[in-house]
């Protein structure tokens, strides 16, 4: 999945979600609540790597890092609660997507669903 798949994924299907640049409007861009403003993903490119930054629980976050290549801790986020993930990596699309809808929930989205519930 691209940078801008994963941005047009989140602009359609996570309700209050925009696309805000906090730093420039070049390489790093954020998924973010509308209203609240809270960052459900940061998008950016580090050393030639197009990541995103999503929240996740703990206990999952270490586990998903154990078992992926491209799912690290978060560059320059909290890394209890944040991980990095490549896009061009062993993270198929299909936990991706799981891991950009879990964020959206626990930063404040869908306050009665599940994380990795369909939204």
């Amino acid at each position: 999945m691209t940078m801008q798949q994963l941005i047009n994924l989140a602009l359609d299907e996570l309700p209050g979600c925009e696309l805000y640049y906090p730093f420039d409007k070049v390489e790093t861009c954020a998924l973010r609540h509308q209203g609240s403003g809270r960052w459900i993903g940061l998008i950016l490119v580090h050393n030639g790597q197009e990541l995103v930054n999503l929240k996740c629980d703990p206990l999952e976050a270490d586990l998903l890092r154990r078992a992926y290549q491209g799912i690290m801790p978060a560059y320059h986020m909290n890394k209890t609660y944040w991980n990095s993930v490549a896009l061009q990596s062993d993270v198929g699309e299909e936990l991706l997507v799981r891991l950009l809808r879990q964020s959206y929930a626990l930063t404040g989205g869908g306050k009665n669903k599940k994380a990795t519930g369909s939204l």
